[in-house]
């Protein structure tokens, strides 16, 4: 050792090696790890909290869609050139949206015909027969009507090709709705008829 060292440098360098005084520095560090550790969670929850704050809520103005009723007699003749349903469906009150629709055939499996795409008003100006009730769940307005669904030619086509190779035929129409006003779409929802078998006739 340095024999003109201070006290001072004496006695830090003493502390530095002092078996205690790494303990104390230990204990302190492994103090202030556990505190750290037992706070995190609760800056975790405060950032998803802010966030879910800030971010919009969904906007879900559609549904229920019960599935659609066919009340042609069944089965479905190619001549009749059309499907009836009856199809009720329920949203907030002057809902706009756009709609697509599509045949899906159910056997065989993996053909989809898309015959329409389209905007209306759900529950707001009322088509010719259409009934209003209510929705016990949501409370809110159902639009209860009928609806004419035409034959595609290439849904027509397809019928008549596995008939012929003697296969079963059974379709289902189906479509999807997104509510759509400027730029703020809401969360779609898909309605569906009961399968239904197609024969040639």
């Amino acid at each position: 050792m340095n024999e003109h060292a201070s006290i001072s440098e004496v006695v830090g360098i003493h502390d530095r090696l002092h078996p205690g005084s790494m303990r104390r520095v230990l204990r302190d560090g492994f103090i202030r790890i556990m505190v750290f550790l037992g706070l995190l969670p609760l800056m975790i929850l405060g950032f998803i909290g802010i966030y879910n704050h800030f971010e919009e809520e969904p906007w879900t103005p559609l549904g229920p869609y019960p599935q659609q009723q066919i009340i042609d007699s069944r089965p479905i003749r190619l001549s009749q050139g059309t499907v009836s349903s009856v199809g009720t469906k329920c949203s907030e009150p002057n809902t706009p949206l756009e709609g697509v629709t599509r045949w899906i055939s159910i056997s065989p499996g993996g053909a989809t015909v898309e015959v329409g795409r389209g905007s209306t008003v759900r529950n707001g100006p009322r088509a010719a027969g259409t009934q209003i009730i209510r929705d016990e769940a949501t409370g809110r307005p159902c639009e209860v009507r009928s609806f004419e669904n035409e034959i595609p030619d290439e849904v027509d086509q397809k019928t008549r090709e596995w008939i012929s190779d003697e296969i079963r035929v059974v379709w289902s129409i189906t479509g999807v709705e997104t509510p759509v006003d400027g730029s703020r779409k809401g969360v779609p929802i898909t309605w569906t008829t009961e399968p239904f078998e197609v024969v040639v006739g």
